[in-house]
Protein backbone atom coordinates (compact mmCIF):
# COMPACT_ATOMS: atom_id res chain seq x y z
CA UNK A 1 0.00 0.00 0.00
CA UNK A 2 1.46 3.58 -0.41
CA UNK A 3 3.50 5.26 2.44
CA UNK A 4 1.38 7.51 5.02
CA UNK A 5 2.60 10.57 6.40
CA UNK A 6 2.23 10.55 10.14
CA UNK A 7 -0.06 12.81 11.62
CA UNK A 8 -0.03 12.47 15.36
CA UNK A 9 1.36 9.25 17.75
CA UNK A 10 0.20 8.00 20.99
CA UNK A 11 1.53 5.41 22.72
CA UNK A 12 -0.15 1.78 22.61
CA UNK A 13 2.05 -0.28 24.85
CA UNK A 14 4.95 -2.47 23.49
CA UNK A 15 3.96 -4.49 20.78
CA UNK A 16 6.41 -7.00 18.62
CA UNK A 17 6.85 -5.16 15.27
CA UNK A 18 8.85 -5.79 11.69
CA UNK A 19 12.42 -4.62 11.66
CA UNK A 20 11.82 -3.40 8.07
CA UNK A 21 15.09 -1.28 6.36
CA UNK A 22 12.59 1.84 4.14
CA UNK A 23 14.59 3.34 0.69
CA UNK A 24 14.02 7.31 0.62
CA UNK A 25 12.83 9.62 3.05
CA UNK A 26 10.20 8.27 4.13
CA UNK A 27 10.85 5.87 6.98
CA UNK A 28 8.10 5.58 9.12
CA UNK A 29 5.31 3.71 7.50
CA UNK A 30 1.79 1.93 9.42
CA UNK A 31 2.11 -1.67 9.73
CA UNK A 32 -1.15 -3.21 11.02
CA UNK A 33 -1.92 0.05 12.36
CA UNK A 34 0.95 0.40 14.27
CA UNK A 35 4.25 2.87 13.29
CA UNK A 36 7.54 1.48 12.11
CA UNK A 37 9.85 3.18 12.00
CA UNK A 38 13.76 1.56 11.92
CA UNK A 39 13.09 -0.03 15.33
CA UNK A 40 16.93 -0.71 14.94
CA UNK A 41 17.72 3.07 14.71
CA UNK A 42 16.19 2.90 18.31
CA UNK A 43 18.35 0.16 19.21
CA UNK A 44 22.06 2.09 17.34
CA UNK A 45 20.93 5.02 20.00
CA UNK A 46 21.04 2.53 23.00
CA UNK A 47 23.99 0.73 22.13
CA UNK A 48 25.66 4.34 21.77
CA UNK A 49 24.19 5.67 24.77
CA UNK A 50 26.07 2.02 26.62
CA UNK A 51 28.84 3.20 24.77
CA UNK A 52 29.00 6.60 25.69
CA UNK A 53 29.05 5.82 29.13
CA UNK A 54 31.25 3.11 29.17
CA UNK A 55 33.70 5.58 27.46
CA UNK A 56 32.82 8.17 30.65
CA UNK A 57 32.95 6.42 33.63
CA UNK A 58 35.09 2.69 32.09
CA UNK A 59 37.49 4.14 29.56
CA UNK A 60 39.91 1.46 29.98
CA UNK A 61 37.55 -1.32 29.89
CA UNK A 62 35.84 0.32 27.15
CA UNK A 63 38.81 1.13 24.73
CA UNK A 64 40.42 -2.38 25.06
CA UNK A 65 37.28 -3.93 24.67
CA UNK A 66 37.10 -2.15 21.09
CA UNK A 67 41.07 -2.99 20.41
CA UNK A 68 39.99 -6.63 20.72
CA UNK A 69 36.70 -6.63 18.74
CA UNK A 70 37.86 -4.41 15.97
CA UNK A 71 38.67 -6.90 12.73
CA UNK A 72 39.67 -3.47 10.44
CA UNK A 73 43.47 -2.57 11.21
CA UNK A 74 43.07 1.00 9.87
CA UNK A 75 40.12 1.26 12.24
CA UNK A 76 42.47 -0.04 15.27
CA UNK A 77 44.63 2.13 14.30
CA UNK A 78 42.36 5.25 14.88
CA UNK A 79 41.00 3.36 18.28
CA UNK A 80 44.56 3.44 19.73
CA UNK A 81 45.28 6.91 18.91
CA UNK A 82 41.62 8.11 20.58
CA UNK A 83 42.45 5.80 23.63
CA UNK A 84 46.08 7.55 23.62
CA UNK A 85 44.26 11.04 23.63
CA UNK A 86 42.23 9.68 26.39
CA UNK A 87 44.76 8.96 28.56
CA UNK A 88 45.01 5.22 28.01
CA UNK A 89 48.61 4.15 27.38
CA UNK A 90 49.30 1.45 24.83
CA UNK A 91 52.38 -0.13 24.68
CA UNK A 92 54.05 -2.57 22.67
CA UNK A 93 54.24 -6.25 22.94
CA UNK A 94 55.84 -7.94 26.16
CA UNK A 95 57.20 -11.34 25.90
CA UNK A 96 56.13 -11.88 29.51
CA UNK A 97 52.29 -10.54 29.30
CA UNK A 98 51.39 -10.04 25.91
CA UNK A 99 49.11 -12.62 24.55
CA UNK A 100 47.13 -13.70 21.33
CA UNK A 101 45.13 -10.75 21.70
CA UNK A 102 44.92 -7.15 23.38
CA UNK A 103 45.63 -7.51 27.31
CA UNK A 104 45.69 -5.35 30.08
CA UNK A 105 49.21 -5.75 31.65
CA UNK A 106 48.70 -5.02 35.42
CA UNK A 107 52.06 -4.85 36.29
CA UNK A 108 52.52 -1.84 34.02
CA UNK A 109 49.13 -0.38 33.97
CA UNK A 110 48.95 -0.06 30.24
CA UNK A 111 46.78 -2.17 27.27
CA UNK A 112 49.56 -3.90 25.47
CA UNK A 113 49.66 -5.40 22.13
CA UNK A 114 49.11 -8.87 21.21
CA UNK A 115 52.12 -10.87 20.21
CA UNK A 116 50.10 -12.00 16.76
CA UNK A 117 50.67 -8.27 16.01
CA UNK A 118 54.55 -8.68 15.29
CA UNK A 119 54.74 -9.33 11.35
CA UNK A 120 56.74 -12.91 11.18
CA UNK A 121 55.94 -14.35 14.45
CA UNK A 122 53.27 -16.78 13.34
CA UNK A 123 50.75 -18.18 15.34
CA UNK A 124 52.26 -21.37 16.11
CA UNK A 125 54.96 -18.86 17.60
CA UNK A 126 52.45 -16.73 19.64
CA UNK A 127 51.14 -20.29 21.26
CA UNK A 128 54.12 -21.68 21.46
CA UNK A 129 55.45 -18.07 23.72
CA UNK A 130 52.22 -17.73 25.51
CA UNK A 131 52.16 -21.33 26.50
CA UNK A 132 55.62 -20.83 28.38
CA UNK A 133 54.96 -17.77 29.83
CA UNK A 134 56.83 -16.16 32.27
CA UNK A 135 60.63 -16.54 31.31
CA UNK A 136 63.21 -15.25 34.10
CA UNK A 137 66.02 -14.54 31.18
CA UNK A 138 67.00 -15.31 27.78
CA UNK A 139 68.36 -19.18 27.92
CA UNK A 140 64.95 -19.31 29.97
CA UNK A 141 63.05 -18.32 26.95
CA UNK A 142 65.08 -20.42 24.34
CA UNK A 143 64.88 -23.79 26.65
CA UNK A 144 60.87 -23.97 27.14
CA UNK A 145 59.93 -22.66 23.85
CA UNK A 146 59.03 -24.86 20.72
CA UNK A 147 62.26 -23.67 18.63
CA UNK A 148 60.63 -24.89 15.20
CA UNK A 149 58.13 -22.31 15.68
CA UNK A 150 60.02 -20.20 17.48
CA UNK A 151 63.60 -19.78 15.63
CA UNK A 152 66.23 -17.28 14.73
CA UNK A 153 64.16 -15.14 12.20
CA UNK A 154 60.92 -14.93 14.72
CA UNK A 155 63.72 -14.31 17.91
CA UNK A 156 65.16 -11.46 15.64
CA UNK A 157 61.84 -9.93 14.69
CA UNK A 158 60.49 -10.23 18.50
CA UNK A 159 64.04 -7.83 19.56
CA UNK A 160 63.20 -5.57 17.19
CA UNK A 161 59.70 -4.85 18.04
CA UNK A 162 60.62 -4.63 21.70
CA UNK A 163 58.65 -7.57 23.20
CA UNK A 164 62.22 -9.20 24.67
CA UNK A 165 63.25 -5.59 26.04
CA UNK A 166 63.15 -7.51 29.75
CA UNK A 167 65.50 -10.05 28.86
CA UNK A 168 67.73 -8.50 26.39
CA UNK A 169 69.17 -5.19 27.35
CA UNK A 170 70.47 -3.80 23.77
CA UNK A 171 68.49 -4.31 20.69
CA UNK A 172 71.32 -3.22 18.42
CA UNK A 173 73.80 -5.88 19.71
CA UNK A 174 71.51 -8.35 19.99
CA UNK A 175 70.66 -8.11 16.17
CA UNK A 176 74.53 -7.84 15.55
CA UNK A 177 75.57 -11.02 17.32
CA UNK A 178 72.65 -13.11 17.46
CA UNK A 179 74.27 -16.34 16.37
CA UNK A 180 76.51 -15.69 19.71
CA UNK A 181 74.01 -14.89 21.76
CA UNK A 182 71.40 -17.30 20.54
CA UNK A 183 74.44 -20.12 20.91
CA UNK A 184 75.54 -19.02 24.61
CA UNK A 185 71.84 -18.57 25.68
CA UNK A 186 71.34 -22.15 24.78
CA UNK A 187 74.20 -23.90 26.17
CA UNK A 188 73.71 -21.97 28.99
CA UNK A 189 70.38 -23.75 29.67
CA UNK A 190 71.29 -27.32 28.48
CA UNK A 191 74.34 -28.26 29.85
CA UNK A 192 73.95 -26.20 33.42
CA UNK A 193 77.64 -26.34 33.52
CA UNK A 194 79.28 -23.19 35.58
CA UNK A 195 81.85 -22.45 32.83
CA UNK A 196 79.27 -22.20 30.04
CA UNK A 197 76.82 -19.62 32.18
CA UNK A 198 79.42 -16.95 32.53
CA UNK A 199 79.57 -16.71 28.49
CA UNK A 200 76.23 -15.54 28.22
CA UNK A 201 76.39 -13.35 31.20
CA UNK A 202 79.28 -11.82 30.08
CA UNK A 203 77.66 -11.40 26.64
CA UNK A 204 74.52 -9.96 28.64
CA UNK A 205 76.92 -7.39 30.85
CA UNK A 206 78.75 -6.51 27.88
CA UNK A 207 75.33 -5.31 26.25
CA UNK A 208 74.50 -3.21 29.27
CA UNK A 209 77.13 -1.33 29.32
CA UNK A 210 77.06 -0.24 25.79
CA UNK A 211 74.97 2.01 23.45
CA UNK A 212 71.57 0.64 21.79
CA UNK A 213 70.28 2.36 18.47
CA UNK A 214 69.40 5.72 18.82
CA UNK A 215 65.71 6.36 19.42
CA UNK A 216 64.22 7.90 15.83
CA UNK A 217 66.50 4.50 14.76
CA UNK A 218 64.94 2.37 17.05
CA UNK A 219 61.02 3.25 16.40
CA UNK A 220 61.84 2.92 12.48
CA UNK A 221 62.90 -0.54 13.10
CA UNK A 222 60.33 -1.39 15.54
CA UNK A 223 57.38 0.07 13.30
CA UNK A 224 58.67 -1.90 10.64
CA UNK A 225 58.01 -4.96 12.12
CA UNK A 226 54.94 -3.48 14.42
CA UNK A 227 53.00 -2.21 11.86
CA UNK A 228 50.31 -0.81 15.29
CA UNK A 229 53.28 1.06 16.73
CA UNK A 230 52.05 2.48 19.69
CA UNK A 231 55.20 4.78 20.25
CA UNK A 232 56.16 7.66 18.80
CA UNK A 233 56.35 6.99 15.40
CA UNK A 234 59.35 8.68 13.26
CA UNK A 235 56.99 10.56 11.02
CA UNK A 236 55.95 12.47 14.00
CA UNK A 237 58.91 15.14 13.43
CA UNK A 238 57.50 16.00 10.01
CA UNK A 239 54.09 16.79 11.24
CA UNK A 240 53.73 20.07 10.89
CA UNK A 241 55.32 20.50 7.36
CA UNK A 242 52.76 17.55 6.25
CA UNK A 243 49.79 19.00 7.98
CA UNK A 244 50.32 22.00 5.81
CA UNK A 245 50.49 19.27 2.63
CA UNK A 246 48.02 16.58 3.67
CA UNK A 247 44.34 16.90 3.97
CA UNK A 248 42.88 13.40 4.81
CA UNK A 249 44.72 9.64 6.04
CA UNK A 250 45.17 7.51 3.04
CA UNK A 251 42.71 4.80 4.29
CA UNK A 252 39.70 7.46 3.46
CA UNK A 253 40.76 7.75 0.44
CA UNK A 254 39.39 6.04 -2.67
CA UNK A 255 39.60 6.37 -6.41
CA UNK A 256 37.94 9.74 -6.48
CA UNK A 257 41.46 11.39 -6.01
CA UNK A 258 42.62 10.14 -9.25
CA UNK A 259 39.80 11.84 -11.29
CA UNK A 260 40.70 15.40 -11.39
CA UNK A 261 43.33 15.65 -14.45
CA UNK A 262 46.74 18.09 -13.23
CA UNK A 263 45.66 16.77 -9.14
CA UNK A 264 49.36 17.27 -7.07
CA UNK A 265 48.81 14.37 -4.57
CA UNK A 266 51.12 14.30 -1.68
CA UNK A 267 52.20 11.08 0.16
CA UNK A 268 54.16 10.40 3.57
CA UNK A 269 55.59 7.28 4.14
CA UNK A 270 58.82 5.57 5.04
CA UNK A 271 60.72 3.42 2.81
CA UNK A 272 61.75 0.17 4.46
CA UNK A 273 63.29 -1.66 1.76
CA UNK A 274 65.25 -0.74 -1.99
CA UNK A 275 65.37 -2.57 -4.65
CA UNK A 276 67.69 -1.73 -7.70
CA UNK A 277 66.99 -3.01 -10.87
CA UNK A 278 69.15 -2.58 -14.22
CA UNK A 279 67.67 -0.49 -16.48
CA UNK A 280 68.58 -0.41 -20.22
CA UNK A 281 71.33 -2.46 -22.19
CA UNK A 282 72.39 -5.03 -19.46
CA UNK A 283 75.93 -5.31 -20.90
CA UNK A 284 76.74 -1.83 -22.60
CA UNK A 285 74.20 -0.07 -19.82
CA UNK A 286 73.34 2.29 -22.79
CA UNK A 287 70.01 3.58 -21.69
CA UNK A 288 66.77 2.86 -23.71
Amino acid sequence: SALESIVSIRSGGFRTVYDVEMEGPDHNFIANGIVSHNSHAAAYGTIAYWGMWLKTHYPLEFYLGLMRCEPDRSELTKVIKDARKHGIEVKPPHVNSSKTNFVFDPNDGVVRCSLADIKGVGEKGVVSIVEAQPFSDFPDFLARVQRRSVHKGVIATLIKAGALDVLIPNRKLAIENLDDLIAAASTAKRTKKQSDIPTFQAMYDDMQSRADWPKDEMDAISSSVLPLYTGRHPMEVYDKLFRRRLKRPWATTDKSIYDEESCDVWIRGIVGDLRYNCVGDFHSGALP
